[in-house]
This record gives C-alpha cells, sequence and structure tokens, in this order.
C-alpha cells in the first residue's frame, strides 16, 4: 500500500475512531508497564558488582567442624576470620585439618538422612583446582 503525506488528514477523519483506540490502548499499556516495572531493569550486560570482603558466615560452622577434627584455637580463629569456604579449606589444610572429610561426612549424613538410607549416596569434595580433598560413602 503507498501511502502519501497529503493524504494522511484525509485517512485519520475516515479512521478517526480507529485512531484514537489505538492511542488510547498505547497510553493504558504504557502506564499498565510502568507500574509493573517502576525503575530501570539492570541489563545482563553489566558487571556484577565483586563481592565484599565480610566474613563468611559459614565459616563459624567449618571452625566448629574444624575443632572436632582437632583444630587448636588459632586455626580455629583463623578459620572463622576466612573470608570464603576456600580460604577456611586452604587454613585447615596448612594446618593438617581434615575440613574437607568433615565436610563430606556430615553431607553425606544429611543426604542418607533425607533418602531414609534406600540409596547409596557418595559425597566427593575437590577444590578449586579439581584436587579430590575429601570423599565420604563408597569412595572412602
Amino acid at each position: 500500500m503507498h501511502l502519501h503525506v497529503a493524504q494522511l488528514p484525509k485517512l485519520l477523519k475516515e479512521r478517526r475512531s480507529t485512531a484514537i483506540f489505538g492511542v488510547v490502548i498505547g497510553i493504558v499499556i504504557f502506564f499498565v508497564q510502568k507500574r509493573r516495572h517502576p525503575g530501570l531493569e539492570p541489563s545482563p550486560y553489566q558487571r556484577m558488582p565483586r563481592p565484599t570482603a565480610r566474613p563468611d558466615p559459614e565459616c563459624n560452622t567449618l571452625a566448629a567442624w574444624a575443632g572436632e577434627r582437632g583444630a587448636n584455637d588459632l586455626t580455629k580463629r583463623r578459620i572463622v576470620e576466612a573470608n570464603t569456604a576456600t580460604e577456611a579449606l586452604n587454613i585447615a589444610l596448612q594446618q593438617g585439618v581434615p575440613l574437607a572429610q568433615v565436610v563430606a561426612d556430615k553431607a553425606r549424613d544429611v543426604a542418607v538422612e533425607h533418602v531414609n538410607g534406600k540409596v547409596a549416596i557418595e559425597v566427593l569434595v575437590y577444590d578449586r583446582d579439581a584436587k579430590l580433598v575429601g570423599a565420604a560413602g563408597a569412595f572412602a
């Protein structure tokens, strides 16, 4: 369909109700969407904020578990102050405390309890370098 700009006023007069209806629908959609999305949505291409250097609350649990396997007070305090679980694991490994083994044992106990012993459960714990650092179950 070929439309010239000079024909636009005539076309709008003929189809005035359709044009008005379209404008009203557009305004309604605008306000409904504005209410559903009150702010700017984050772009998937933006960089994620870096994690803050605050202690991980799980490190308290890891320190208690390390104490069960013979960690001294200094090692437990260093694990509590660790920023990540990886840092806590490295501290435990330096002191000869098998923290990953404790984590594997505890994880297996929870999993076995969850399935009521109907399934054989093996838990393997790897560090960031893909090195096996703990195992529970048939692989232990």
